[in-house]
């Protein structure tokens, strides 16, 4: 029983991440399985200055489904098993449809990726498309045991949709590739269903998650220089325009530095212009989210994990352990939806949905929500609370400015009315912090009781405080509550052992990145350099 509580707020915060502090990134896993890429062909011309001039043909079919166009991921950063960090450069040319015509594109870095976003947003489209993307990665040529190796995944495996029809050619200056062999599968997979024909590679019916990388030698002395961990990125061209503007505007930086460091100063005034002292409730109409907001004017997946508890104590879902860990096993979870998200705050009932959003028989398991769905949900939750917290008048906000020197120094930051509901904030996260010794300096403070627990868990997730609060029901039996928002076919509940998987369950994030394999473990799908995926928008 002390590790299946672990697992649970794991998994919980692992589909709220998934991505990654990536969510912006996140695939889009609603697409429906009607749309399918027809063929996926690349095209690679390596150079002797190690860059590799890309061109990807991809026959795309929306099916009926309305869609602008699609996006393909990039990925520029990776890190291997030892935490070594690859750093690649790209620069988009263009990409062109079925009839030469530019497609319009959107292009932007973001968490070790390079979107190009392509179609029109005021337009829809249905059936089948055809884009030819053009683009340079460099330095792509690695050395392996003192040899030029190439090790590039060709389509990625961050598509969502089925490929039927996969191939790649390769192109050197005179030479050819040594020893070439294929991979496909889901990342870190070794299976070869795909063919080599001299300087070509191909396969067939690859699902959604499954690409096609592609690995072999270079002749000695091909390029002269290599991608090696741990190096800055090479500049490109817009890299040159952009350090130039960055000079340009390095004293409009150092004035915003110096604005910056004065609201900083005046929001840290305020709170410690208030006196802090214990409170034994959360200040009133404050939601789990939004104290966990006031306290630090951050909203992360810790108030997002703090809301999903609230929502079993209070009745609306219950959590069931379904498996239990074991070698080479992991524990599985089922949520229980009990009731209608009726009386919920609308970002608790947006929650609330998104968890259900795929349910059947009002049940989910954990690992089958709606990666994509959760990620966007998150982003608005977090967006809407500073907008709620600004609107009870916690935080200033522009148009409250009289003037444009005051906009710039404090919208945003905190008000003398939220740095005295910050007080309070703060002195209930004392409460629920001090140990047993301190405890009795407290006057009228509630007795202990495993409803207090309960009650009161939610808020001191939200507020960071899980292990000290659970500390103090240490030996308590407190199942007669927790059994009614959790359920397992394994006896005891350990207050401290729930409150040891909260404070590690924020650690584990899912990356959107591809990554790079040991030197020396052979390849697989997915560990080459290239790739990512793509989708429909």
């Amino acid at each position: 029983m002390k590790s299946r509580l672990r697992l649970l707020t794991l998994s919980l915060v692992a589909v709220c991440l998934f991505v990654g502090a990536n969510s912006v990134w996140a695939l889009d896993t609603s697409v429906p399985a009607v749309e399918q890429i027809t063929s996926f062909d690349s095209q690679i011309n390596i150079s002797k200055e190690n860059k590799a001039d890309i061109t990807e043909t991809i026959a795309y079919d929306f099916g009926a489904n309305q869609r602008h166009g699609i996006y393909r991921d990039i990925p520029i950063d990776y890190k291997d098993s030892q935490g070594n960090v690859y750093r690649l450069a790209i620069e988009y040319q263009k990409t062109v449809d079925e009839n030469g015509t530019e497609v319009k594109a959107e292009t932007a870095k973001s968490s070790g990726n390079f979107r190009i976003k392509l179609g029109n947003g005021d337009k829809y489209i249905t059936g089948k498309h055809t884009y030819k993307i053009s683009y340079i990665l460099r330095p792509i040529v690695t050395q392996k045991n003192e040899k030029s190796y190439l090790s590039l995944d060709v389509t990625g495996n961050g598509w969502q949709v089925p490929i039927q029809r996969v191939s790649a050619e390769v192109k050197l200056d005179g030479v050819s590739l040594d020893n070439p062999i294929c991979y496909t599968g889901v990342s870190g997979s070794k299976e070869q269903k795909c063919t080599t024909s001299g300087q070509r590679f191909s396969a067939e019916n690859l699902s959604g998650g499954q690409g096609l990388t592609i690995e072999g030698a270079l002749p000695s002395g091909y390029v002269s220089t290599y991608l090696q961990a741990n190096q800055k990125r090479p500049l490109t061209k817009s890299d040159i325009i952009m350090i130039a503007i960055f000079i340009l505007l390095g004293l409009i930086g150092a004035i915003i530095v110096i604005l910056l460091m004065i609201r900083s100063f005046r929001k840290r005034k305020r709170r410690k212009n208030q006196t802090v002292v214990p409170e034994y409730e959360p200040p009133a109409g404050l939601t789990v989210a939004e104290v966990g907001h006031l306290e630090d004017d951050t909203s992360s997946i810790q108030e997002i994990t703090a809301m999903i508890i609230d929502l079993a104590v209070k009745g609306y879902l219950k959590i069931e352990q379904t498996r239990k860990k074991g070698f080479l096993k992991s524990a599985k979870y089922t949520l229980h939806k009990l009731k209608e998200p009726q009386g919920l705050t609308s970002d608790e009932t947006l929650l609330f949905d998104a968890i259900f959003s795929d349910a059947t028989d009002n049940k989910i398991e954990i690992d089958q929500i709606n990666k994509s769905n959760m990620s966007s949900t998150i982003y608005e939750i977090n967006k809407n609370t500073k907008k709620i917290l600004t609107t009870k008048g916690f935080y200033s906000s522009i148009s409250s400015e009289p003037n444009i020197l005051e906009k710039m120094l404090d919208a945003g930051n905190i008000t003398d009315e939220g740095a005295k509901t910050w007080a309070k904030v703060d002195g209930f996260k004392l409460y629920l912090s001090v140990v047993e010794k301190d405890r009795m300096k407290f006057h009228d403070a509630p007795e202990k009781t495993p409803e207090l627990f309960s009650k009161y868990l939610p808020y001191a997730v939200a507020l960071g405080v899980e292990k000290e609060w659970a500390k103090q029901f240490e030996g308590m039996d407190i199942s007669q509550t927790t059994s009614n928002w959790y359920a397992g076919s394994y006896v005891g509940f350990s207050a401290m052992n729930l409150a040891s998987d909260l404070s590690g369950s924020f650690a584990p994030v899912v990356s959107s990145n591809s990554s790079v394999g040991s030197s020396g473990g052979g390849g697989s799908s997915g560990g080459g350099f290239g790739g990512g995926g793509g989708g429909s928008w």
